[in-house]
């Protein structure tokens, strides 16, 4: 036998299918989970104002906080997925959040929550949201744009039976203690769906080899199967799941194991939420012939995919992810000052909708509650209907996202002129699609604007940009209304900045003309 055989890697079916769409399955109910629970947390400001005795300004900078440091944990949760994977990051992320939901409930001061739910259930969320986009990421790539849709369509749904569930655990209770408490237990279920994140390595190939009287001859396929570790005597009566024989070929296949291997953030595409043909993976019609020498042949069929390089460490991934460098690039910093202005306005009204609503009259709590449900909703169709949209049109997405945030700020302006209830649920439906859309559109853009090479640090400085930006932006409304009495300010202000933002996005293509980069 010669000392090189030709080994073909076969398509493997856990990519764009299989075991895939259990990801996406998982995915979608932590995704109805957190970004129900977040989405929603608006309905706690008015119980958080009136137990604490404190300001709006106070009140509405708990959620800021819980937001703002979920975008910020970003680049950290990266770092961790790199070294540790998708399943030890998620069950990490729950452990901490229900451990800040648990704190709060004892909390004497509105300063406390700023800790508990700002801080340490953020960072929490934080941690258990990036696995849910790198999972989907590694499980598909044809069918990408679709998985993370349906995937993400969690978020709306969340948001669609969260806010009224949790006005009515506040109502059942008489406090917003026992709603919260309640949360704690619900997010504790991202712990259990956690552990579906595992992957399946590519499937390996050997052609049987045969004797002279045309038989299968165990002797070389033991020569052929001894560098991968597994079990011989194997016949077609004795398949396993690391290796079957079928018809006149072997196939091997690693165990599948948790998606904890390091390195997963060094994939250039891992943030990228549309759909891409991968030009080195196998086809039916094609397969990747690879040599493989017995004499250097690890002990794991793990060596035959794709060669991942070696491990960035910790430290070193939160410097690719976050390298300032890229800002000299004009067209990503026009792009982070933009994102800047829009994340400054777009948290208020999830915050402030519900107790806006009833102080203007024109709803009670339950109804109140109903407008984040209309926001959720909506936002889940915005994903859905401009990502494929995007797929499709040969319109640019800089521009469909430019003018759907600029719809948002206009329409956000507007609510001063509101006067009935449908008007506001007219209101928080074109909130809802407008966010939703260019959500689903934010790393497409910068793919378009970068280049894929520079994604996973341009989509660090983008989550650092928009937590800083959320901090401020959402207290500022607080203050705005302790100052006049009412949101009409507040929500202008917030209106204006967005439509600043989006104005300053028409900039960029005259920019890339007089600034190739």
């Amino acid at each position: 036998m010669s000392s090189s055989q030709s080994v073909a890697v076969a398509k493997d079916p856990n990519i764009d299918g299989g075991w895939g769409w259990m990801i996406v399955f998982s995915t979608f109910i932590i995704h109805v989970i957190t970004d129900g629970v977040m989405f929603s947390f608006g309905v706690f400001y008015q119980p958080f104002l009136e137990f604490f005795e404190t300001t709006g300004a106070l009140a509405s900078l708990v959620m800021s906080i819980f937001v703002g440091t979920c975008c910020v944990a970003g680049p950290l949760a990266s770092a961790l997925v790199n070294k540790y994977g998708c399943r030890v990051v998620s069950i990490l992320g729950t452990v901490v959040s229900c451990l800040g939901f648990l704190l709060s409930i004892f909390a004497s001061n509105i300063w406390l929550l700023f800790l508990t739910i700002g801080v340490i259930s953020g960072v929490g969320f934080g941690l258990i949201y990036l696995p849910t986009i790198v999972s989907v990421a590694l499980h598909f790539n044809l069918k990408r744009s679709s998985a993370m849709g349906i995937s993400m369509a969690g978020s709306g749904i969340g948001s669609m039976a969260f806010a009224p569930f949790l006005e009515w655990l506040i109502s059942y209770y008489g406090s917003w203690k026992g709603a919260l408490l309640i949360t704690t237990g619900l997010t504790l279920h991202c712990f259990i769906f956690s552990f579906f994140y595992r992957e399946f390595e590519a499937v390996v190939e050997i052609p049987i080899p045969l004797d002279e009287e045309g038989q299968p001859s165990l002797t070389e396929i033991q020569e052929l199967v001894d560098p991968f570790g597994l079990p011989l005597p194997l016949t077609q009566a004795q398949p396993s799941r690391q290796m079957s024989i079928v018809g006149s070929n072997i196939y091997l296949r690693r165990q599948s194991v948790a998606s904890n291997q390091p390195g997963l953030m060094q994939k250039p595409d891992i943030l990228y939420f549309g759909s891409a043909v991968v030009e080195d993976e196998a086809t039916d019609e094609e397969t990747q012939h690879l040599p493989v020498v017995p004499s250097t042949i690890p002990s794991a069929i793990s060596s035959l995919t794709a060669q991942r390089e070696p491990c960035l460490g910790f430290a070193k991934t939160l410097r690719e992810m976050l390298r300032v460098s890229l800002l000299g690039n004009y067209v990503f910093l026009v792009f982070s000052l933009s994102s800047l202005l829009h994340y400054f306005g777009l948290t208020a009204p999830l915050v402030f909708i519900v107790h806006r609503s009833t102080e203007m009259n024109i709803a009670d709590s339950s109804q109140g509650s109903l407008l984040l449900s209309i926001m959720g909703v909506t936002n889940m169709l915005g994903k859905v209907i401009v990502g494929f949209w995007a797929d499709k049109t040969k319109f640019s997405r800089l521009n469909i996202y430019s003018i759907l945030l600029l719809v948002n700020g206009v329409a956000t302006m507007m609510t001063s002129l509101i006067t009935q209830y449908y008007q506001m649920a007219v209101y928080s439906a074109v909130f809802g699609l407008t966010v939703g859309g260019s959500l689903s559109l934010s790393s497409i853009v910068m793919v378009d604007l970068l280049g894929m090479d520079s994604l996973n640090n341009a989509y660090g400085i983008f989550l650092l940009v928009t937590g800083i930006s959320t901090f401020v932006g959402t207290p500022l409304t607080g203050i705005f209304h302790d100052m006049t009495g009412n949101y009409d300010l507040g929500f202008w202000a917030a209106g204006g900045m967005v439509i600043l933002g989006s104005l300053l996005l028409f900039a960029i293509p005259p920019i890339q003309k007089r600034f190739p980069q």
